[in-house]
């Protein structure tokens, strides 16, 4: 992670062209574990499509980019998956899922489970 911690500064890069699969931001190499993992795949997946293999992600809502703070419903991350940072495939980040799946619906350590366990959690 960069020297400051929960902020993402991707470099500007290039302008895509239209129908084309490509990062637009210069330094996505450096961010590439970020691309799922949450809140950072939010910027990350926008920026880096081509390294984050989201290319065909896409939101199908003309309103996702008013719905940014309401990722956390269902609906909201169905129909804006590139806006919420839900693209690609549904899988867990950590090994320990299967032990922690206790832990989906924590008050406390919810959020890390759906960041790192999404598959176990059924978060996706």
């Amino acid at each position: 992670m960069p020297e400051t911690p929960g902020i993402i500064l991707l470099s500007a890069g290039v302008t895509p062209a239209p129908g084309g699969c490509e990062d637009t931001a210069t330094n996505c190499a450096m961010y590439a574990s970020y691309c799922f993992i949450q809140p950072y795949s939010r910027t990350v997946q926008r920026r880096c499509k081509k390294t984050c293999n989201v290319c065909d992600c896409q939101d199908t809502d003309a309103n996702c980019a008013s719905q940014m703070n309401n990722c956390d419903s269902e609906d909201v991350r169905t129909k804006c998956q590139l806006t919420c940072g839900h693209c690609g495939g549904c899988s867990d980040d950590a090994n320990n899922c299967a032990l922690m799946s206790y832990l989906c619906n924590d008050a406390t350590f919810g959020s890390v489970m759906k960041a790192r366990c999404k598959k176990t959690c059924n978060f996706c």
